[in-house]
């Protein structure tokens, strides 16, 4: 109760409240590490969401998907040679958590 008075006293407003984003994590972020984060984001919708409901049933190729995760720049995005991208240990972050937010057995390998 004292700290909201103080907080009012001092003139300071509290943040918005943001339901998908509740401890203000992409304020943190930079430019390149947010558009890192929306392309996981698209990719995941795009190729892993449709996997997982029929991942009982239908194993899915691991080749393919190994593949599919190679060339949208995830496999081993933090070095520098081979043709990697060299991204921040923040960025390969967002990434795995993008692809753990659909299911974390594709994080698993992934990072492997």
């Amino acid at each position: 109760m004292f700290l909201k008075w103080s907080l009012f006293k001092f003139g300071e407003k509290f943040a918005v409240f943001n339901k998908f984003d509740a401890l203000n994590f992409e304020s943190r972020l930079d430019e390149t590490e947010i558009s890192i984060m929306n392309n996981a984001w698209d990719f995941c919708e795009s190729l892993l969401d449709d996997i997982v409901p029929n991942y009982r049933q239908h194993t899915p190729n691991a080749r393919k998907l190994m593949k599919s995760f190679g060339e949208a720049g995830f496999l081993g995005c933090t070095l520098n040679e081979y043709g990697a991208s060299g991204v921040s240990y923040t960025s390969y972050g967002l990434i795995n958590r993008e692809v753990e937010r659909i299911d974390s057995s594709y994080w698993s390998a992934l990072s492997v």
